[in-house]
């Protein structure tokens, strides 16, 4: 009985497939690859148009930028790595306590390998800037002839999805698509002789050919270096029936296809097998290159194996948008507000001068000497006396100015949410509580963001415990830490059923926010510690904000059985054996006495015997 799924696609109907779920995803990604790239434009300090850059430097003026954005997405996305999370594995049954502990611990030390948390927080800061982080999780065999599994960040703009997706993080997408950009002789060596059709592929479609520092105009990509293409890696699932069915004789459950069934059916009359019909997804990923679909193979983890971080959602356009979209016109007003402000104080009058012609002998010297304080400017008799020569009057700054410009500066910030405390800039004496709540309430407004972090590293954390079980030899060494506070290497054997392991996501005990947040509510219970076993404090410790190699020092010296004090040892041994003397001593004067008595007793008895 066969649980393999059918695979009746032609390369030309796959071709064909592939080709027209291209086109659909471009025509509703484009516009928002267009404004991702902006959001980054924003972000790095370019913030003005290239209209406007050089109307104004021909008007003389000064296009001035205080980005504030930046600063805005640096404390939403320090935040995050203060406190970041981590992937723990629970078992669904007692008897897989053990396994899970490895697993958990399996996973952080391949994890810490492959840098996992600094990428996944650049993706989480792609997220709030342009609204979609993605990472890749793959096993690389450039280092580790065995294999080492990595995750690492991808560039969001050179991904499409399902136009039909509507969950966060594309979780019920059914296909994605990765534009790769590889120089020639890259993708000749990837593919082989095969790439030699890429020259072809240059003239076909205007993505194909990019460079990849993109530069674009008007929403069109300009075709960049010729030596350059992209090779378009897709992956999807497909669905297909099964039957599941129960063998009659041993009991055992399996799954097979409508001409298994009927074929057991026949074997078996009389027989009722009572199948149950269901859904099964199979995931494949194929690559086109040059008008051809290469390399189409299955993925064994049996999901995809790019993961996604999605920011606030455009219901309308179908689209997702991080931080930067709102903040943008404040942005742009308040550069527009500073420049013409600018504008205005270096045109306004200071010392200009209004003269008649006849009233100034020499203007070349009156131009000269005018402008300096310590110079004396000579001007024929009369000339001051009748007002011939005037100052220009003083245009004064309006004093709406200063509002208008503090409310430019704070909308920037405030069409966000994020405060002047999480950003650490509230210059005012306020209580510790009162600060820590509006940080608090910030995290609130942007829970939608820290929701999608949650979210993915519960997805990634299946794919990674999917990926060790398929990619991991059976003897791999992982480093765990044992119950006594030592780390030591141990095989990670994992069952076939390790995929039924709950996942869940927990703040990690090395974050310093959370270190911080749970020392000081433990120093309130202090006294209550002081009788707390070995156990319970070395736990606590994990907690503190002291060093982690300090950390573990500790940890060890709670957890190591106090050994005996070879002084005291050798003293208890004399003392044992001075007791033991003494008893045996005690005992033998006891028999003597007892003997002495005994013999008293006989000539008493002797003596008693004559008399009579």
């Amino acid at each position: 009985m066969s649980d393999e799924g059918p695979n009746f696609e032609e390369p030309d109907d796959l071709l064909a497939k592939l080709t027209g779920w291209q086109k659909d995803a471009d025509a509703h990604w484009s516009t928002w690859k267009n404004e991702a790239r902006n959001d980054y434009d924003f972000v790095a300090g370019r913030q003005w148009a290239e209209e406007a850059i050089a109307e104004m430097e021909e008007q003389n003026r000064i296009p001035v930028t205080f980005n504030r954005i930046e600063t805005t997405i640096d404390a939403v996305s320090g935040a995050e790595i203060m406190g970041r999370q981590e992937v723990t594995y629970l078992p669904r049954t007692v008897e897989d306590t053990g396994v899970t502990d490895v697993l958990s611990q399996g996973a952080q030390w391949l994890r810490q390998g492959c840098d996992a948390e600094d990428e996944e927080s650049e993706s989480c800061r792609d997220t709030l800037i342009c609204g979609i982080g993605a990472t890749e999780t793959r096993v690389s065999y450039d280092e580790e002839p065995d294999g080492q599994i990595v995750i690492e960040r991808c560039d969001p703009i050179q991904f499409t999805w399902d136009p039909s997706s509507r969950k966060a993080n594309f979780a019920d997408a059914r296909y994605l698509i990765r534009e790769i950009p590889m120089s020639r002789d890259q993708a000749e060596e990837e593919f082989g002789d095969r790439g030699l059709g890429l020259v072809a592929a240059t003239s076909q479609r205007q993505p194909t050919v990019v460079d990849p520092q993109v530069r674009y105009k008007n929403g069109e990509e300009d075709q960049g270096s010729e030596n350059e293409v992209k090779v378009c890696e897709f992956q999807w699932f497909d669905t297909y029936t099964v039957n599941r069915i129960e063998h009659p004789v041993t009991g055992q459950e399996a799954e097979v296809d409508d001409e298994a069934l009927e074929k057991a059916m026949a074997e078996m009359p009389g027989v009722e097998l009572n199948p149950v019909r269901q859904k099964r997804r199979r995931y494949w990923k194929a690559f086109l290159v040059a008008g051809e679909v290469r390399d189409k193979t299955e993925i064994e983890a049996g999901q995809f194996t790019y993961k996604f971080i999605t920011g606030k959602r455009d219901r309308n356009k179908g689209t997702y948008y991080g931080l930067v979209r709102p903040m943008k016109d404040p942005q742009r007003f308040a550069n527009k507000f500073f420049s013409s402000m600018l504008e205005q104080f270096i045109k306004g009058a200071k010392g200009g001068v209004m003269a008649e012609e006849g009233a100034v002998a020499d203007q070349r010297q009156f131009e000269n000497s005018w402008a300096q304080t310590d110079a004396i400017t000579w001007v024929p008799n009369g000339s001051l006396s009748q007002n011939r020569i005037q100052e220009k009057p003083n245009q004064p700054l309006s004093p709406a100015l200063p509002p208008m410009l503090e409310f430019s500066v704070s909308s920037i910030r405030d069409v966000t949410g994020v405060n002047l405390e999480l950003l650490g800039m509230a210059d005012r004496q306020q209580p510790g509580v009162l600060e820590h709540q509006r940080k608090q309430a910030a995290y609130g407004i942007l829970s939608a963001f820290f929701n999608a972090f949650r979210r993915y590293r519960k997805i990634q954390g299946r794919l990674m415990l999917k990926m060790m079980q398929l990619y991991l030899p059976p003897d791999q060494l992982v480093r765990i830490v044992g119950e006594d506070g030592e780390a030591k290497y141990v095989p990670l054997a994992l069952s076939e059923d390790a995929q039924e392991y709950d996942v869940i996501v927990d703040e990690a005990p090395s974050s310093p926010n959370q270190k911080e947040r749970v020392f000081a509510i433990l120093t309130q219970f202090q006294g209550m510690l002081g009788e707390a076993s070995p156990d319970i404090i070395a736990e606590l410790v994990k907690y503190s904000p002291l060093p982690a190699s300090l950390s573990e020092k500790i940890v060890k010296i709670l957890m190591t059985p106090p050994q005996p004090d070879p002084m005291a040892e050798k003293a208890a041994q004399v003392g044992m054996a001075q007791m033991e003397q003494s008893v045996r001593k005690t005992a033998s004067e006891a028999t003597k006495n007892e003997a002495q008595a005994q013999q008293s007793d006989a000539e008493a008895a002797k003596e008693l015997t004559e008399a009579m």
